[in-house]
């Protein structure tokens, strides 16, 4: 679909209405979506049709609010949905539901032209998110002070894979006709057992410790940052938003960005400690979220490709993930088994006390 339907378009304001429509082929990511910009007398925009698989209206009107929040309390870089006629911040039309927000300038390209500067304007820039966001209200009957959702998934998630014989499930995986594929994610499950017993000792620590939590965007990686030269212009991407710790976004974001480069996430957690210290707690979740989202993700892998048999548009983006994966497994199984994060000193104003908002 290279154009949207009349219907969306006309359901928002004559100030929106578009002078030109450009397609964003691949630019929703694994997700499904589909995303257009649009040139209008307000400036540019970006129109997304969700995939039909999610959000619900419920979630999507949630994640609206947290956008609203953070940018009404001065994250500028963070795109605000715009209202239809009928005054909501979404449509639902031909079973999909749409959205247009505020288009973000720049480029997502830390991995392209990495730099100092443009890790530590990230790392401020989730920052300031989290910031604008411990005071956004949360909905009953939600707790601020708890463990981490997050650890106590994914904690569950490896013990049903611990279950399963892995070795036989690599043999039994089906040829699909991608060489390279089936060669990276037999030697990803060939790895993944030998790292089991001291990722759930990681996990259950982690998944004992009281923590705030508040909206968090838990999919912010490298790719969902836009800068214009060393400025962050645009973080994008809400769609995963739920109530978390501050711990899920420093350790996906930072784990895109450096891998298991140490003087990254040193650099990376002071940009971060200066706007927003993180407690004892926090750190030791950074670490747990890390780790297990390095085997988790080999893991969902296999099972999207090969047991789902989803189909994704571009199969050097997926190898790319592969090959990664595979690198960071390999990093964890010949290493001396000390996380970087481990080697972060705080600055002064550090705590071993709770965050409270």
């Amino acid at each position: 679909m290279e154009r949207p339907p009349r219907e969306v378009l006309g359901a928002y304001p004559e100030a929106y209405q578009p002078r030109r429509i450009e397609f964003l082929d691949w630019a929703g990511g694994f997700s499904g979506a589909l995303l257009w910009k649009l040139e209008t007398p307000s400036g540019a925009f970006c129109l997304r049709r969700w995939p039909r698989a999610h959000p619900t209206e419920d979630r999507l009107r949630f994640i609206h609010a947290v956008q609203h929040w953070a940018a009404a309390r001065g994250c500028s870089f963070v795109p605000v949905p715009c209202s239809t006629r009928d005054g909501e911040s979404y449509l639902r039309h031909g079973g999909f539901l749409w959205e247009l927000a505020t288009w973000m300038p720049g480029s997502a390209d830390y991995r392209r032209r990495p730099s100092v500067g443009k890790l530590q304007a990230a790392m401020t820039a989730i920052a300031q998110v989290h910031l604008a966001l411990v005071t956004f209200p949360l909905p009953e009957p939600a707790e601020r002070l708890t463990v981490s959702p997050g650890i106590v998934e994914r904690r569950r998630r490896l013990a049903e894979w611990a279950r399963r014989d892995l070795g036989e499930l690599s043999e039994s995986l089906p040829r699909i006709g991608f060489p390279e594929l089936d060669r990276l994610v037999r030697k990803v499950l060939g790895m993944v057992p030998a790292s089991l017993p001291g990722l759930d000792r990681l996990l259950a620590h982690a998944e004992h410790q009281v923590v705030a939590l508040q909206p968090c965007l838990c999919d912010v990686w490298h790719e969902h940052v836009l800068y214009q030269q060393d400025r962050v212009a645009g973080l994008v991407d809400f769609g995963a938003v739920r109530l978390e710790n501050v711990a899920a976004d420093v350790a996906r974001l930072l784990g895109s960005m450096v891998l298991d480069e140490a003087d990254g996430w040193v650099e990376g957690l002071q940009a971060y400690g200066a706007i927003r210290p993180l407690s004892r707690a926090e750190l030791d979740l950074i670490e747990a979220f890390d780790r297990s989202t390095v085997v988790l993700s080999g893991l969902n892998w296999m099972d999207w490709i090969y047991l789902q048999r989803r189909r994704f548009p571009s199969r050097e983006a997926v190898l790319d993930r592969l090959r990664e994966i595979a690198h960071r497994l390999e990093v964890v199984m010949s290493g001396d088994g000390v996380h970087p994060v481990r080697r972060y000193r705080p600055e002064p104003g550090f705590h071993n006390a709770l965050q409270f908002p």
